[in-house]
């Protein structure tokens, strides 16, 4: 299996961190989506957009037990969606890759995902 990431699991100190093998990543694009930012929390979020060019890697190879540890690290707000990753040689590769279930639409500011995201955190609280 193969997994694209766009985020945190492209540094190499986060992937020690969940007790995993650094891989050797292959730079790719996902069409699609979109990368934002904003400071209700400390990851980028993806925004589906027609036009927009998602910059990440390909980690080739992940093991069922790897693979298993960045489901747990993803946690419940998080789905899997296969996507077609392009490698920069234009090879296509079939990866998967987690995305948030509320994934934003396209025109979403910073500013709006802040506002989900407060909105979010208020309702587990409560739960």
């Amino acid at each position: 299996m193969k997994l694209f990431v766009y985020g945190t699991l492209m540094m190499p100190q986060m992937v020690v961190h969940l007790g995993l093998k650094v891989p050797l990543y292959v730079q790719a694009t996902v069409t699609g989506y979109r990368k934002i930012s904003t400071s209700a929390v400390p990851y980028p979020l993806l925004v589906e957009d027609h036009t927009g060019v998602l910059t990440g890697a390909i980690w080739p190879n992940i093991t069922d037990e790897a693979y298993a540890t960045v489901r747990k690290y993803e946690g419940p707000h998080y789905i899997e969606r296969r996507v077609w990753a392009h490698d920069r040689d234009g090879a296509k590769h079939d990866c998967a890759m987690f995305v948030t279930k509320e994934l934003f639409k396209s025109g979403w500011t910073p500013e709006h995902a802040m506002n989900y995201w407060r909105a979010a955190a208020e309702k587990a609280k409560e739960a």
